[in-house]
């Protein structure tokens, strides 16, 4: 597959991360308005804590599997995909049974949160962990799931806004999104067969291996949530829920644009493995990193607009950690580019997967700081540390790849 390949692949991720993203932020605005500051940001911190459960479900597969899969495809070895992929879905089912134990036991020893409400934050999560997305962009076939998942998230939309109401709880929400988790995994599941995926007989060792493997990715995949995601959860606790809940409003812009963006590097990622082609590398990200500055300059002059459209008069105060998220916007674009997709040309992997550890510690050192010399942490001190955590990932990751690139000349 040349350079047309990639183009399509480009796109249909594109549409993909879109439909992922334009859902759930459709959502938001209703959400704001039909639940109080408070309970918006107990959403927040809910939805924080899911995201971080995709990360442990997913296991580093959607990196670990892109990878060994476009290696496989590229020799036409369907067998050994086939086996990559059982190997992968036998371990996520494990997972998913050690967690579904740890949210019955929550259940049991909480008196805030029932076995009902657990269960609505587990169905999601167990649902995402089935959708073979890492299948389809290792065998750069991205085209056939596209409109699976557009339709599962558009889904989403229309049930949250017809039966979600003010007497409704975060916990419906979720339901709702763990339903159309569950068509997108099914069909993505049927779809995968048509492109010659079968279930195969894989033995203990083979799942190890693949599990073996992956703990890189798993881990490096694992850093980079820690110092993100769970951000909301850290201010509604030390802070506040409303501060939590203006954090995690417009943490949803910045999740927007890094899902519109990510599928330049997605795509990148198992094309470059296959083909080592560097000036594809930097023709790609020059070609996205300008249009996507003068994006982000024109979103910062109309921040206090947009955020007055989106969530309403009660968040209009955000519009500065906004403008921050913004910045970070760009820095991890560069900053994504610059980890999977460049050391796949040089075969070294590994160097992405140990750049994440210096975010990891970034932010706890900020946060440790911030608590030691009692600086509060609410939303805009902590979006400040992030964007300190994400500069530092994209100067270490050009420093080594520089020094790399040198040394292999």
């Amino acid at each position: 597959m040349g350079l047309r390949a990639l183009n399509k692949n480009i796109v249909y991720l594109f549409l993909v991360q879109f439909f992922n993203y334009i859902g759930p932020l459709l959502v938001i605005p209703f959400l704001t308005r039909i639940f109080t500051i408070e309970e918006f940001g107990l959403f927040s911190v809910y939805s924080s804590i899911i995201v971080f459960a995709f990360v442990i479900t997913d296991l580093g597969f959607n990196l670990a599997c892109t990878n060994l899969i476009a290696k496989k495809n590229s020799e036409a070895d369907v067998n050994s995909i086939n086996k990559i992929s059982t190997s992968a879905l036998i371990a996520k089912a494990i997972v998913l049974k050690v967690l579904l134990l740890i949210c019955i036991t929550i259940a049991l020893v909480s008196s805030k949160v029932g076995f009902l409400q657990v269960l609505a934050i587990y169905f999601p999560i167990a649902m995402q962990a089935f959708f073979l997305n890492w299948f389809f962009q290792g065998i750069e076939k991205m085209k056939g799931v596209t409109a699976t998942f557009a339709a599962s998230k558009c889904l989403y939309l229309v049930l949250v806004v017809l039966f979600i109401n003010p007497s409704s709880t975060v916990y419906h929400v979720f339901f709702f999104l763990g339903v159309s988790n569950f068509i997108a995994a099914i069909v993505s599941i049927y779809i995968a067969r048509a492109n010659q995926f079968r279930f195969v007989l894989v033995t203990k060792k083979d799942v190890l291996d693949l599990i073996l493997y992956s703990l890189n990715f798993f881990f490096s995949r694992l850093a980079v949530s820690i110092y993100t995601s769970i951000n909301t959860v850290v201010i509604g606790y030390f802070t506040s829920l409303p501060q939590a809940a203006l954090f995690g409003a417009v943490e949803k812009v910045y999740q927007g644009v890094q899902s519109l963006t990510s599928p330049i590097s997605q795509a990148l990622y198992p094309f470059l493995s296959r083909t080592k082609n560097r000036k594809a590398f930097f023709k790609y990200l020059l070609l996205s990193s300008i249009p996507l500055l003068f994006f982000l300059i024109i979103v910062a002059f109309n921040s206090k607009f947009l955020i007055l459209l989106l969530f309403g008069e009660a968040y209009v105060d955000s519009f500065n950690v906004l403008n921050v998220f913004l910045i970070c916007s760009l820095i991890t674009f560069l900053s994504v580019n610059f980890g999977y997709p460049a050391f796949s040309l040089l075969g070294r992997l590994d160097i992405a997967n140990k750049t994440t550890y210096l975010g990891l510690l970034t932010q706890i050192f900020g946060l440790l700081y911030c608590l030691l010399f009692n600086i509060e942490l609410n939303a805009l001190n902590v979006v400040t540390l992030v964007l300190i955590t994400e500069v530092s990932v994209l100067l270490i990751r050009l420093f080594f790849f520089i020094t790399l690139s040198r040394g292999s000349k």
